[in-house]
């Protein structure tokens, strides 16, 4: 019989959690490259995004500077329901340490190319944040991605563009 994962963390010194939730341990060395190619795949889909017709913007959703929203918004031509787009929300990883929406905007030409809006949120990191503050925090962010907050061309007035 297996221990949870909870009764198996609670019985790990510090030093053995550190290194079971520390990224480079479940690559087997050093992890910078990975997430290099990460961001520089993500720059890219970010620009082929922008070259299909999809506009930038980003807005606060509280008062940290960190809690900021990224969003895609495909052309109007390209979207197929009455509703308007569809939205696929993004919530980038980075082991509650690094990491950024910026850096996450790699479903955006996906999404655009499909007539689809595209959003990462960001939030505070650690150790700046514990991770159960890191967990709730972008729950407000659902306010200003939902309709009508982003899905006319009046509603984005508030929404600032994203360089």
């Amino acid at each position: 019989m297996h221990d949870s994962p909870a009764a198996a963390a609670a019985r790990m010194t510090p030093a053995e959690r550190e290194s079971a939730y520390r990224p480079s341990s479940c690559i087997g060395g050093n992890y910078q490259p990975f997430i290099d190619a990460y961001v520089r795949d993500s720059v890219t889909a970010a620009q082929r995004a922008q070259a299909l017709g999809g506009s930038w913007f980003w807005s606060s959703y509280g008062d940290a500077p960190s809690q900021r929203v990224a969003l895609c918004l495909p052309p109007r031509a390209a979207i197929r329901t009455p509703q308007g787009a569809p939205l696929l929300v993004f919530i980038h990883g980075g082991y509650w340490q690094e990491l950024s929406a910026r850096d996450s905007r790699f479903a955006a030409a996906a999404c655009i190319e499909h007539g689809a809006a595209f959003a990462a949120i960001d939030y505070t990191l650690a150790p700046q944040a514990c991770v159960g503050a890191i967990v709730v925090t972008p729950a407000p962010a659902s306010s200003a991605l939902a309709p009508p907050a982003w899905s006319t061309a009046s509603s984005t007035e508030d929404w600032k563009p994203l360089r």
